[in-house]
């Protein structure tokens, strides 16, 4: 049998028998994109415009906050670890193994997983903390310097997105990626409020499509817009840091950057990118701000 890529026409995607054939035949919106060199993020744009079925097999078996739930292979259960840290402002490692009937070295393993999970966790020599107010965010970011051109910086800036929010204009932010690509912006700047939330503010559940951290989380992954050449660094919000999300100590924008090589996470609130540090007289400096 031959392969698609040898028989497929250009913009095979546009054509909805075709763009299903193909997905179905690789498996996946992934392994179609890596097999045909299309932009996986631009074939499920596609699939839903045509409104064709939802292709379970794309999706990932266990998701980010369900693998918490799991106990990990060292027996130590990510949930539990959760919540006696909530139960407590703080507690030292010895007291948490003891509490979860386990060793030091595990409890210290399961904090870094969670860690690279989106949980705000401060692991520190006299014990382990959950951060539910993200730490004022004062680091400089020495960043940007390939926008540099002549006197001319290109840069795009997007900001409260709101993900999951019936408010949320997904389709114009997939359109700005577009134009982004094809005008050679290749970093674009996010403000913050990146989803939703959820118990942000007084009925905001009559407001949102998707109640529960995990879902907002899966469909940022999955639907935020990704493009070739293009990335996308930025801060969290109070959408994203607060709520639910902020008495759990959980950060769904680093969850994001964990699984998403093209977004790249600054920390919550604000933070400093300067242009071209060291290589550039007088760099400028952007100012990332969530108010």
């Amino acid at each position: 049998m031959s392969t698609f890529p040898e028989t497929l026409p250009a913009a095979w995607w546009r054509n909805a028998t075709t763009l299903e054939l193909v997905v179905r035949h690789y498996g996946g919106f992934r392994p179609a994109a890596v097999e045909t060199g299309a932009d996986r993020d631009n074939l499920r744009k596609w699939w839903r415009r045509h409104a064709l079925p939802p292709f379970e097999a794309d999706k990932p078996d266990v998701t980010p906050l369900e693998r918490l739930a799991t106990p990990a292979p060292d027996g130590v259960d990510g949930d539990a670890l959760i919540e006696a840290l909530r139960k407590a402002k703080e507690a030292t490692v010895p007291e948490l193994a003891d509490l979860l009937d386990t060793s030091p070295n595990r409890i210290r393993q399961a904090a870094e997983r969670l860690r690279e999970d989106g949980y705000r966790i401060d692991l520190h020599e006299g014990g382990i903390r959950l951060e539910r107010i993200p730490p004022t965010k004062t680091t400089t970011h020495p960043d940007m310097l390939p926008l540099l051109d002549g006197k001319l910086l290109r840069v795009g800036v997007v900001s409260d997105t709101h993900q999951s929010s019936q408010e949320c204009a997904l389709a114009e932010l997939h359109t700005a990626y577009d134009w982004f690509q094809r005008e050679g912006v290749a970093t674009v700047l996010h403000a913050g409020d990146w989803t939703c939330g959820r118990g942000i503010f007084r009925g905001q559940d009559s407001e949102i499509v998707r109640h529960t951290l995990d879902a907002q989380l899966e469909h940022l992954v999955w639907e935020y817009p990704q493009r070739a050449g293009v990335r996308t660094i930025g801060i969290s919000g109070n959408h994203d840091l607060e709520g639910e999300a902020g008495r759990v100590g959980y950060d769904p924008v680093a969850a994001l950057a964990a699984r998403r090589s093209d977004i790249e996470y600054l920390g919550g609130y604000s933070a400093w990118v300067e242009v071209g540090a060291g290589q550039v007289e007088n760099a400028p400096y952007v100012h990332l701000l969530h108010g």
